[in-house]
């Protein structure tokens, strides 16, 4: 699996994506190429994303598409130490993204930010994911 969500489909309803243990995971949304849509994708319940044990992840979308979730509260990262950037999004949710991962991930992330905003020290209980 190196990728879950094709571009042409619609999530209308998901609100909370977990995504856990995937060694070969590369991105979370693709596309098929020329068929693909350039508008991106349009996520208008998603509240929170939380990613862990996906090494290979490197995108959380590919081609760059711009995503557009207004009710986005909420990233969470951990052991994902191939993913360097933030997604990209077309309209900025309605809140700032609370965005949550260990201290070395924020030192590799791209543009990087200052130590701060690192919250290593936290822990998560993932309650459902997608296999």
């Amino acid at each position: 699996l190196e990728g879950i969500v094709p571009r042409n489909c619609e999530l209308p309803s998901l609100e909370t994506l977990d995504i856990m243990c995937s060694y070969n995971l590369k991105a979370i949304f693709y596309g098929y190429g020329r068929q693909s849509s350039p508008a991106g994708y349009t996520l208008p319940c998603l509240r929170r994303i939380r990613l862990q044990e996906l090494p290979l992840l490197e995108h959380l979308h590919v081609d760059n598409p711009m995503l557009t979730a207004p009710a986005w509260e909420e990233l969470h990262v951990r052991g994902c130490w191939s993913l360097r950037h933030l997604p990209r999004f077309h309209q900025q949710p309605d809140e700032a993204v609370e965005v949550r991962g260990e201290q070395t991930w924020w030192d590799k992330l791209s543009p990087g930010f200052p130590r701060r905003f690192a919250s290593h020290r936290e822990r998560v209980v993932i309650e459902s994911y997608l296999r």
